[in-house]
C-alpha cells in the first residue's frame, strides 16, 4: 500500500522508484496491484518513470505472463519505440526483444525503422547497436526502401564506436545480399571504417574486427588486397590474432610476384614464433599458400617448406613434414621436389 501510494507521489524520483520497488516484488498474487501504477507510469511526463515503467513491464511479463497479456503489454510497448525520450525508446526495444526472442526478436515496419534512424543521433552507442540488430532483421519491399536505410546508415559510419561499425556492416550485408553489384560496392565502402578500427583497437576489439573482416575478404577478397601489410602481424600481438591475420593474408594470396613474396615471407617469419601454437599455425598457412598458386609459383611455396626440414625446431618440424605430406596428396606432380627431401630427412635421424 505504501508503494502503490509513493508511485502517485508528487516527486518524480519518488514515483519512479517506488513503481521500481513495487515491479521487483515478483509475486504472482502481487501482480494485480501493480497493473494501475504501471499504466500511470507508462504515461507519466517524466522521462524517468516512463522509462522505470517500460523495464516494469518486462518483470510483469516474467511473473505472469497472463497479467501482462490482459494488460496488452506489447501494444503499450510498441507505441513507447516512438517516445520522445531516448532512453525510454532504448529500453522499449530491449523489453520487447526479450518478449519475441522466442520468434526471432523484435521486428519494426519501414516507417518507424526510418523513424528511430534519423533519431539515431540522440541513442547512445548501445542503443544504437540494438536499434541496428533490429534493423538487420528487417526486410524491406523493394529496393527504394533499402536505398532509404542505407543513405541514413552512411553518416554512422563515422563513428568513433568499434561495435556501432560492426553491427552497420552486418546491416548493410544483410540488405544487399540478393543485389551482387550493390553488395559488392558495400565492400569496398566498409573498407576504409574497419581497417581503421581494427588498427586503433585494443586486442579484443581489434580481433573482434579480424573476425569481421575474414568474412568480408572470404566473400570479396579483391577488395582488401591493395591492403595485405596491414594484416602482417606486429610483436605484441596476441596468439590469437596473429592466427587470425595469417588466415587473412592467405585469402590475399594472388600469383602477383611482389605481393606473393611479402605474403609469404610474412607467414614463414612467423614459423620461428616463440609461440609453439603460432609456429605451427604459420606452418600450416605456407602450405595453404601453395594450395592457392599455379604450378609455375607453387614450386617456390614449396622450396620453402622443405627448407624448413632443415634447422627447424621440433614442432615446427612435425607441421612442415604434416604440410608437405598433405600437399604431396594434392600435388603428386611435386613428388621430384620433396620425396628427396623428405628421404634425407629420415636418413639423417634414423640411419
Amino acid at each position: 500500500s505504501t508503494l502503490q501510494k509513493d508511485c502517485f507521489d508528487d516527486d518524480p524520483v519518488i514515483r519512479g522508484l517506488a513503481l521500481r520497488s513495487l515491479c521487483s516484488v515478483r509475486v504472482k498474487d502481487l501482480t494485480e496491484y501493480v497493473v494501475d501504477p504501471l499504466k500511470k507510469g507508462l504515461a507519466d511526463s517524466t522521462p524517468y518513470v516512463r522509462k522505470t515503467a517500460v523495464m516494469g513491464c518486462l518483470k510483469l511479463y516474467i511473473t505472469s505472463p497472463e497479467t501482462a497479456k490482459s494488460f496488452r503489454v506489447n501494444e503499450q510497448l510498441l507505441n513507447m519505440v516512438r517516445d520522445r525520450d531516448p532512453q525510454v525508446v532504448a529500453n522499449s526495444m530491449y523489453v520487447l526483444n526479450e518478449i519475441f526472442i522466442s520468434t526471432g526478436g523484435l521486428t519494426l515496419d519501414h516507417k518507424t525503422i526510418v523513424h528511430l534512424l534519423n533519431r539515431m543521433r540522440d541513442f547512445n552507442d548501445w542503443a544504437q547497436c540494438m536499434l541496428l540488430e533490429v534493423v538487420s532483421r528487417h526486410e524491406p519491399k523493394d529496393q527504394s526502401e533499402l536505398i532509404d536505410i542505407m543513405n541514413l546508415l552512411e553518416t554512422r559510419l563515422r563513428s568513433t564506436n568499434c561495435g556501432v561499425i560492426l553491427a552497420i556492416t552486418k546491416v548493410f550485408l544483410h540488405l544487399t545480399v540478393e543485389i551482387p553489384k550493390l553488395h559488392k560496392q558495400v565492400f569496398s565502402r566498409l573498407r576504409a571504417p574497419i581497417i581503421t578500427h581494427m588498427a586503433s583497437a585494443g586486442p579484443e576489439l581489434a580481433f573482434s574486427c579480424l573476425q569481421h573482416i575474414k568474412l568480408l575478404v572470404n566473400r570479396n577478397p579483391e577488395v582488401f588486397q591493395s591492403d595485405y601489410k596491414r594484416f602482417f602481424v606486429r610483436v605484441n600481438d596476441p596468439a590469437y590474432t596473429k592466427q587470425i591475420k595469417m588466415d587473412i593474408l592467405v585469402e590475399l594470396v594472388t600469383d602477383e610476384p611482389t605481393s606473393l613474396a611479402a605474403i609469404v615471407q610474412e607467414i614463414q617469419h612467423n614459423c620461428q614464433d616463440l609461440n609453439e601454437v603460432v609456429s605451427k599455425h604459420a606452418v600450416s598457412k605456407v602450405g595453404d599458400v601453395a594450395s592457392k598458386l599455379t604450378p609455375e609459383h607453387r614450386g617456390q611455396v614449396f622450396s620453402r617448406l622443405v627448407g624448413m626440414l632443415e634447422k627447424s625446431k621440433a614442432p615446427v618440424l612435425n607441421a612442415a613434414i604434416k604440410a608437405i605430406v598433405t600437399s604431396l596428396r594434392k600435388y603428386p606432380d611435386t613428388a621430384g621436389e620433396v620425396v628427396p627431401a623428405l628421404q634425407k630427412l629420415i636418413c639423417e635421424n634414423h640411419g
